[in-house]
């Protein structure tokens, strides 16, 4: 089969929907998402407190992640995502009338539990709508998709943002996603196909108890070494709370001082080499294994945290972000696809709830620590603590493999 019959055989139907759709949510969303410490910070938050809003959203989703993963098995993917995509988009709406970062606390634990009640669902009608024979390519043409649509907008962000006003163009922004997201939402109402058969999707009553003994029966069931994989998966994610919340804060306002619009052209520079490595990362791994590559970039990875600590100017900065969305990025997409091979397709939801739920704690973790170290010890120390925990992952994947093999 040639390489543009595979393509057109993996975007047909769910997946190319799902990339399509995303493609426009993230459009607009990279207009904020880069910039979005800086908002918070310019609505009053201090540097803990940014911490903490980070760690509130991470607590609001732990409780969803559960009823979430069992109703993804249960009953269906499709609704689920469908319904709670409208409910993501219309949040945006608060966050641009937003006066103080406190009128937003609520606000973000409703996106927080939204959120965390659609990602098994979300990630599972993806895994579900990918071919086995061709499941690397697949996660990476998901992640692939959905960035090339936001390739240029943080650039545009940064340069509006230094001609009008952070909070004036980050409300006028928020709009501007809603708008996108919504359309989004009403394609996927009318497209979106259910991909759990129908036979196996049963009528049963929900039941918190039921939900409870679910989780514990597949943690019980599933050998130790893949439960070590899946818990090492999540501690990567300790780095999304430690360290991505203050990368621009960092870059922009206290050490290294380059403008918002500079900060938007290496967004953009790092989404470029995002979608120029995603589908090499795909190839390699199909040729060399994914687990030495997946070695490799968490040693990249942590490696390049270390290199933006002692940047001092926007070549040094840009590097260094590239180096790390780059080998994060397929730190993603490779974690993802071994799970997805480790892990029966009736369990694939309550595994990417439990995955999520670890992430989740991590992240709660790894946000109070930075934003407390940040504020109070060291502007280095949250990055010095993502470092090393890549390395610890990096270690803990080597045993699991290497046990996995063994039997």
């Amino acid at each position: 089969m040639s390489k543009l019959k595979i393509l057109r055989k993996l975007l047909k139907g769910n997946l190319g929907l799902m990339t399509f759709t995303s493609g426009l949510w993230n459009f607009a969303g990279q207009m904020v998402w880069p910039f979005m410490s800086l908002y918070y910070i310019s609505l009053g938050a201090s540097y803990f407190e940014l911490g903490l809003i980070s760690s509130l959203w991470s607590i609001s989703r732990l409780f969803p992640l559960i009823i979430g993963g069992y109703l993804t098995d249960k009953f269906g993917r499709r609704k689920i995502v469908i319904y709670l995509s409208f409910i993501l988009s219309i949040i945006n709406i608060f966050y641009a009338l937003a006066p103080n970062w406190i009128f937003l606390i609520p606000v973000i634990l409703i996106d927080g539990f939204a959120s965390g009640l659609r990602e098994p669902a979300f990630m599972a009608i993806i895994a579900d709508s990918i071919n086995a024979k061709f499941r690397a390519l697949g996660f990476a043409i998901w992640d692939f998709g959905p960035s090339l649509f936001g390739v240029f907008s943080p650039y545009i962000a940064g340069m509006l943002i230094d001609k009008i006003g952070l909070n004036y163009f980050m409300k006028i922004a928020f709009i501007i996603v809603f708008i996108f997201s919504f359309m989004a939402c009403l394609m996927r109402l009318f497209f979106l196909k259910e991909t759990l058969k129908i036979s196996s999707i049963t009528s049963s009553k929900f039941s918190i108890k039921q939900i409870v003994i679910s989780n514990i029966t597949f943690i019980s069931t599933t050998r130790k070494e893949i439960l070590l994989f899946l818990f090492s998966s999540a501690l990567a994610s300790l780095i999304y709370g430690a360290a991505e919340p203050f990368f621009v804060v960092y870059a922009v306002y206290d050490v290294i001082r380059i403008s918002a619009s500079n900060w938007g052209l290496i967004t953009m520079l790092r989404s470029a080499l995002r979608l120029i490595f995603t589908p090499i990362i795909a190839y390699i791994s199909d040729k060399i294994g994914r687990i030495k590559l997946l070695i490799f970039s968490l040693i990249i990875s942590s490696i390049s945290i270390v290199f933006f600590i002692f940047s001092i100017s926007i070549i040094h900065v840009a590097i260094s972000i590239s180096l790390y969305s780059i080998f994060t990025n397929a730190i993603y997409i490779l974690m993802v696809a071994l799970l997805t091979d480790l892990i029966k397709q009736e369990c694939r939801g309550r595994a990417v709830a439990i995955r999520c739920i670890l992430s989740e704690i991590l992240m709660m973790i790894g946000s109070l620590t930075a934003g407390y170290t940040y504020e109070n010890v060291s502007k280095t120390f949250p990055f010095i603590m993502s470092s090393l925990t890549l390395i610890i992952v990096a270690f803990l994947v080597t045993i699991s493999i290497i046990r996995i093999r063994r039997e």
